[in-house]
């Protein structure tokens, strides 16, 4: 059997049982009570006598019949509180669904900004710390530095230049550096040796310590910066710029420390 049919025989079970009850109740207690009813056209009442089981249940229909209309409105005000409740739960669960979407769009945003970050490229670049003198390669003064990719997709390369200036701060100086733009500079990719040679006026402006030169002046500074304009696969444009001070007292190129000569965008 079904559990349906269980809930059908139980249901019977209960309503035999209450009226055995009530049939042995009205045996076993020889009680008697008056039922009247009452002709709406002529007011006149008519009463019988019943046993006392069914005058009580005449009496509980009847008190259950007269105040129909005040169940009817308590039931209306639970069920106008449930709806409420049941508007406020769905007004909640709007709220919270919203809120979830939303920090799930962010987290989808941050994931997709830091996979880009993390597949573009990045260049950077590093140099030889001093200023060296003419050798077998280079007849003047030079600095040596290296342009590194450290990014996993590849550095096409719009514009890079290399200069030197004198100052209180490095002076912007574009000067196209060996004609490498459209170069590719592919991930872990290097130019190793890049060189850029001082020009007449700052070379007759230093003099020889052991085998590297050092600026004969100290009432400026010498600075030398590298900027390199690239793009990515897509074709988003990127910069990344450095710069560097001679120190005179420990006679190397110290990084500067300027947001605006020293990043990697």
């Amino acid at each position: 059997m079904s559990a349906a049919g269980y809930r059908y025989l139980t249901v019977l079970l209960v309503l035999a049982l209450v009226v055995a009850a009530v049939v042995l109740f009205s045996v076993l207690v020889p009680m008697r009570g008056m039922i009247c009813t009452r002709n709406e056209f002529t007011g006149q009442a008519t009463c019988g006598s019943y046993p006392i089981a069914l005058v009580v249940i005449w009496n509980a229909m009847k008190s259950i019949n007269d105040f129909g209309a005040a169940i009817a409105a308590i039931a209306a005000i639970f069920i106008a509180v449930f709806a409420y409740a049941l508007l406020r739960s769905a007004e909640a669960l709007r709220a919270a669904t919203e809120k979830l979407w939303s920090a799930s769009k962010e987290q989808t945003t941050i994931a997709s900004r830091a996979l880009g970050e993390l597949e573009r490229p990045w260049v950077f670049v590093d140099i030889s710390p001093w200023i060296h003198a003419s050798d077998g390669h280079y007849s003047v003064p030079h600095v040596r530095f290296t342009v590194v990719n450290y990014g996993r997709a590849p550095a096409i390369v719009q514009l890079m230049d290399a200069a030197f200036s004198t100052g209180l701060r490095p002076a912007v100086k574009l000067r196209d550096y060996d004609h490498l733009s459209g170069t590719a500079l592919g991930e872990g990719r290097e130019w190793k040796d890049c060189v850029a040679t001082l020009d007449d006026e700052l070379r007759s402006r230093l003099r020889q310590e052991g085998p590297h030169m050092v600026p004969a002046f100290e009432d400026e500074n010498l600075f030398f910066t590298v900027r390199v304009e690239y793009t990515d696969a897509p074709g988003n444009p990127h910069v990344s710029r450095f710069g560097w001070r001679f120190d005179p007292a420990a006679g190397r190129w110290i990084g500067l420390r300027d947001p605006d000569w020293f990043f990697a965008d």
